[in-house]
């Protein structure tokens, strides 16, 4: 690389820099240590202007300058052709010669004179190729190429020289027209005078990219120059891939010397669809970190919150939470429609897109949508086995990473829930911060120098607190000493009052009375059964009491425990016995019959007698049953009748009333020892009394009744229970405080972690989508390079290049190539791009017949397209009018295919040789390279300086006029023999302008 321009030195060493970093990772990519060497590539870039003296024109023009220079190049120094207006006086060269080609040359001229390096760094030891690249425009290229090619060839005669001019586009600028002019003048003449200093001379217009020169639009052209960067290689390589042909590009005739180079590619996005996985990959990694961090932090907090707040809330979030939330799901919802994801049909991308869309149908309300989605997560499979198969891992590992994500945001919406349960801001606000990322650096130790501070403060608080307990406590403990006596004297005085009532408490068994009292009813019911059966008097007599006496003996030992009289009730149990006995054997007298004989007898019998006197009985033992009340029996006719009417419920109540006379003796006796008892001390005090009841379980209750109504502490015992309450609540704090500041500390690094990797995630994203945007074209938005995308890009995707993937198996991919291919052919036949002023030629029935098609395509998967799709010969025939002259031409068109290229490129390079000055659009159209030409030599500046073969002769030679291809007499002209046209134009259209003369 040769430059003049100082300025952008540091620019073209940066990039050489990275030009050679590729090149090494191309050779480890390449190396096979059974294959040998991969062959090298190395760069050298040189500044021609670096070790010479340019400080003032007086080291171009100086007396002693020029001497020097002309010496050092073998001329003489009488045609030194610098002026001083053709340079500035401090020679800035920061941007180089500034499209002075005249100006590069002198430099070019003094360099080689005076710097060593000069020589050594266009030297070619061996026979070789050489490739020339120059921009026609500018003026240190195009100035110096002339010159360097016959410095090589004078130390290689035998080198092969192609050049390879990139033709600056007519809106540039008027200097790069006039140097573009100049230029192709020059080399038309070396042609047509058989200096042959080139093997072929390849020109690339530069139409397409639209591309107006260094103070164009570099925004909008850059781009498209990038592709020309890229397709160009594809021309170089398809020029020098030519073994085992013929040279295609020889005999072209001297006067049609150019060879239009086309340089264009068809290259799948596949290659950028395989880089943006593995920056979707590491975005995603990113991403699943943040939301680790996100879930160990969630985890502290539920567990602090679980512990520490227990009281349920009221569902829902405040409209603050509920923004937050919503952005969260938005963001959600924008990975999902991450342009790539749906590009590839992830199935990711359909399973939650669609778990979203109908929480959002089956409710408007966030918080409700958040659960339908969480519910949903945990009900549907989104495993992939159930719902289909991921396209790849990425597409696994992105559904992975969404139901992660949305899981936290149903664990979100409840913790931003149960956080309304925290009412101490300080910790609220430290809980805001740990479960929301920020970038405020200075936030965390804020937020932690907050609660440290409102913890000491406690701590202060509850040693104050305690202090002044410890206090009451100490003051309230000797005012009960002095009452402890008086209490204890009360005490001791009520105690002997109630032990004796109490003790006949604890002796009323009313359980055991009423029990034995039915046992006694029983033994009644017996008895009389037995008296009613009895038919005799003897009978009657013989039925015994034995039980119940033996109950009537229980119930007097447990009545008089109680202290309840039972005597009289015994006494009238037993005389009822002997009354029933007597009322049976009335009857059974009352009832007896005479006999036979007594009844004939006038008198009154015994029997009679025995009859009356039971009659008598019976009444007067019915009616003592009666007054009774134990037994009764029926009427004197009929059967004998009785039944037991014992009743003893009223015994119980006796008991009852017994007993609670006993324990409103006992409440009495404290209620008269205490003025204005409190009612709930005897609300306590009854509900302990029962028959089980001893003396110290009343002891505390009457106790504290006592101190109550003798004590003058209740001012301190109310202080002692407010600072007991206080130092309760400080506890309770603390208790808070401490486990909040723990938190707060064990997550921060963490917090600081997960707002690192989302800050990171946004970064990846957004630096993907800026270059995702930058050349995201639609198919047909391109110059130099058509990107396509597969039909099945999973057929492409995940292999290195288009000769390993079997794209090429499918028929409607072939059909996809060949559509591409030919619509890169369909350009080459653009005028835009032939540049080109006329593709045929003719005059009656002459043609132009020197124009010779030769295409060149490139690709790793050469050897997997069909021929079909790769013949174009049909397509440029026509075009061209090749071989349409009806004379002999040796191959009109050749095409050859070279397995080599770019991963995923199908390079198609088009070369049209018998290109004459005339048929050069650029040069010919009203506003192109000769009507700048025209236009500069009219100016005041000179022409001269625009020159450069053979200035050092004392002369430059250029066009002075040209023809119109659309005028069928200038046709005519190149449609003679090649040695008539040479002499024309050499004659008649070619000039020598000697610039050591006076008048220049």
């Amino acid at each position: 690389m040769i430059d003049s321009a100082e300025g952008e030195e540091n620019q073209d060493k940066q990039r050489i820099a990275e030009i050679r970093e590729r090149i090494d990772e191309m050779e480890a990519e390449l190396r096979d240590p059974n294959a040998g060497r991969t062959g090298s590539i190395t760069v050298d870039y040189k500044l021609i202007n670096e070790n010479i003296q340019l400080s003032s024109s007086i080291d171009l023009l100086g007396d002693n300058a020029i001497p020097r220079i002309a010496n050092g190049n073998g001329m003489d120094a009488a045609n030194w052709w610098l002026e001083n207006d053709d340079i500035n006086e401090n020679l800035d060269f920061a941007k180089g010669v500034v499209r002075k080609r005249g100006l590069g040359k002198a430099i070019y001229y003094k360099a080689y004179a005076e710097d060593d390096s000069i020589t050594s760094y266009i030297d070619l030891p061996q026979k070789g190729k050489v490739a020339v690249l120059a921009g026609l425009g500018g003026g240190t290229g195009s100035g110096i190429l002339l010159d360097l090619v016959q410095h090589l060839k004078k130390r290689q005669r035998t080198a092969e020289v192609s050049l390879f001019g990139i033709l600056p586009n007519h809106t540039e600028g008027i200097e790069e027209s006039t140097n573009a002019f100049a230029a192709l003048s020059e080399l038309e003449y070396a042609s047509l005078a058989g200096d042959n200093l080139f093997k072929d001379m390849i020109l690339v217009p530069i139409d397409p990219t639209g591309w107006g020169g260094k103070t164009g639009d570099r925004i909008q052209t850059d781009q498209f120059l990038e592709e020309l960067d890229q397709a160009i290689t594809y021309l170089i390589t398809s020029y020098y891939n030519t073994q085992n042909l013929e040279d295609p590009f020889a005999n072209t005739p001297r006067y049609a010397p150019f060879t239009i180079g086309i340089p264009q590619a068809l290259r799948y996005r596949v290659e950028a669809i395989n880089e943006a996985r593995g920056t979707i990959r590491e975005m995603l990694n990113t991403k699943e970190e943040g939301l680790e961090r996100e879930e160990e932090i969630y985890d502290s907090v539920d567990r602090f919150l679980a512990k520490h707040y227990t009281d349920d809330v009221e569902p829902g979030v405040t409209e603050l939470d509920e923004a937050n939330l919503r952005d969260r799901l938005e963001q959600v919802e924008d990975l999902l429609e991450f342009e790539l994801f749906t590009e590839l049909n992830y199935e990711s991308v359909s399973i939650f897109s669609e778990i979203i869309a109908d929480a959002k149908e089956e409710s408007t309300q966030l918080v409700d949508q958040i659960s339908l989605i969480d519910t949903s997560i945990r009900t549907v499979d989104t495993s992939g086995d159930g719902v289909g198969t991921f396209v790849d891992n990425i597409d696994e590992h992105l559904a992975s990473l969404l139901e992660h994500e949305l899981q936290l945001l149903a664990r979100r919406k409840s913790i931003l829930e149960r956080r309304k349960a925290v009412d101490d801001n300080r910790i609220r606000n430290a809980l805001e911060f740990l479960i929301t990322p920020s970038g405020d650096t200075s936030g965390p130790g804020v937020k932690l120098n907050r609660l440290e501070s409102k913890l000491e403060d406690l701590k202060s608080q509850r040693t104050r607190v305690k202090t002044n307990l410890e206090s009451t406590e100490s003051e309230l403990e000797a005012l009960r000493e002095e009452m402890e006596d008086e209490v204890q004297r009360l005490l001791g005085d009520w105690e002997e009052t109630v032990e004796p009532p109490l003790e006949q408490l604890r002796n009323c068994d009313r359980d055991g009375i009423e029990s034995e009292l039915r046992q006694l009813r029983n033994e009644l019911e017996r008895f009389c059964n037995r008296v009613i059966n009895a038919e005799s008097p003897e009978e009657v007599e013989g039925v015994q009491a034995g039980e119940i006496s033996q109950s009537l003996e229980e119930l007097t030992r447990l009545f008089d425990a109680a202290g309840v009289p039972f005597d009289e009730t015994r006494r009238e149990v037993e005389s009822s016995l002997t009354e029933l006995r007597r009322a049976r054997t009335a009857f059974i007298k009352m009832n007896r019959e005479e006999s036979t004989i007594e009844s004939l007898t006038p008198w009154e019998s015994s029997t009679k007698e025995e009859q009356e006197q039971g009659h008598k009985d019976f009444r007067v033992q019915t009616n003592k049953l009666g007054d009774r009340d134990i037994f009764s029996v029926g009427p004197p006719t009929g059967d004998f009748t009785a039944e037991v009417t014992f009743d003893a419920q009223s015994l119980l109540r006796d008991v009852t009333d017994q007993q609670e006379a006993y324990e409103e003796t006992i409440v009495s006796a404290l209620a008269d020892r205490v003025d204005d008892i409190d009612q709930k001390k005897v609300r306590q005090l009854r509900s302990k009394l029962g028959t089980e009841t001893t003396i110290d379980q009343l002891r505390p209750i009457a106790e504290e009744a006592f101190w109550d109504d003798v004590g003058e502490t209740d001012d301190l015992e109310n202080q002692k229970a407010e600072l007991e309450a206080e130092l309760a609540d400080i506890e309770e704090t603390i208790a808070l405080y401490e486990p909040a500041i723990e938190l707060f500390q064990s997550l921060s690094s963490r917090h600081d972690q997960w707002t690192d990797r989302l800050a990171e995630f946004a970064k990846q994203q957004s630096s993907y989508e800026e270059e995702a945007e930058a050349p995201a074209r639609a198919d047909d938005d391109y110059v130099y390079i058509k990107q396509i995308k597969p039909n099945d890009v999973f057929r492409a995707t995940g292999n290195d290049d288009i000769a390993e993937s079997d794209i090429s198996t499918s028929q409607a991919e072939k059909q996809r190539i060949q559509n591409g291919l030919e619509e890169l052919a369909k350009n080459a036949r653009n005028q835009q791009y032939s540049g080109l002023q006329r593709r045929k030629l003719s005059k009656g029935r002459s043609r132009y017949d020197e124009t010779k098609v030769r295409v060149a395509i490139l690709s790793r998967a050469i050897d997997q397209l069909p021929s079909e799709v790769l013949d174009f010969k049909e397509t440029f025939g026509n075009a061209y009018n090749l071989g349409a002259s009806g004379k002999s031409v040796e191959s009109p068109y050749t095409s050859w295919q070279r397995d080599t290229g770019g991963p995923w490129d199908i390079g198609l390079s088009v070369f049209i040789s018998g290109v004459f000055l005339d048929n050069i659009r650029k040069v010919v159209q009203p506003d192109g390279y000769f009507a700048g030409y025209r236009q500069k030599e009219e100016s005041n500046d000179s022409i001269l300086i625009h020159h450069s073969y053979e200035l050092e002769e004392g002369h430059y030679i250029r066009r002075k006029d040209t023809l119109n291809m659309e005028n069928d007499d200038d046709v005519a002209f190149y449609l003679r023999d090649e040695p008539e046209i040479v002499d024309d134009l050499l004659t008649n259209y070619i000039e020598q302008i000697d610039h050591t003369s006076n008048d220049g």
